[in-house]
């Protein structure tokens, strides 16, 4: 039996992937592959957001504010070098690479901002990724003035002993509503 076709817009390619990513990440899944699926999602909002003119994204925009213009070249190979070592073997075939997933989470949490600033379509998934993300990695970074009390209304509504725990609070709340919606 043939498979039928599916039509997929870029946009619908990188939700599909963000939101496996997210799923993936969630269910303590192979950070490398959470890495390739997020990277992917990224280059398609990274250009889509170029060609519409739209704000800078963190990780390839403003982590190279700064950079000497005869060094922009080698940062970018830095910034991508997970991406690419996961996708391509023609100049490395026996490379090795270290890799620190906490580079991955910060690209997942610029796509997500950035899928949502495109669309304005609240996700479940990137809600919880975010939210996740405000309560532990990047508590330290994000400023009580962008979202006051966010973290503590968290903590109060949802499980945070671990990920998956959270991630099925979250999701299952995001159903109840949306069964509250629809019905």
């Amino acid at each position: 039996m043939v498979e039928p076709e599916i039509q997929v817009s870029k946009l619908d390619a990188a939700r599909r992937q963000l939101c496996t990513a997210i799923r993936l990440y969630f269910h303590a899944a192979d950070a490398v592959s959470i890495h390739t699926l997020t990277a992917a999602a990224y280059e398609l909002l990274y250009d889509l957001n170029k060609k519409r003119g739209g704000s800078p994204m963190l990780v390839k925009d403003w982590l190279a504010v700064g950079i000497k213009p005869e060094r922009l070249a080698e940062f970018k190979r830095f910034i991508n070098r997970a991406e690419n070592f996961f996708k391509h073997a023609d100049q490395d075939p026996d490379g090795l690479l270290k890799f620190r997933p906490v580079q991955t989470e910060i690209m997942l949490y610029d796509a997500c901002c950035k899928y949502y600033e495109l669309t304005n379509e609240a996700l479940p998934e990137i809600a919880a990724f975010k939210g996740w993300s405000a309560l532990t990695w990047a508590k330290e970074f994000v400023a009580e003035s962008f979202a006051p009390d966010f973290g503590e209304r968290l903590q109060k509504s949802f499980s945070t002993s671990n990920r998956l725990s959270f991630y099925r609070d979250i999701m299952a709340t995001a159903l109840s509503l949306e069964e509250r919606r629809d019905g």
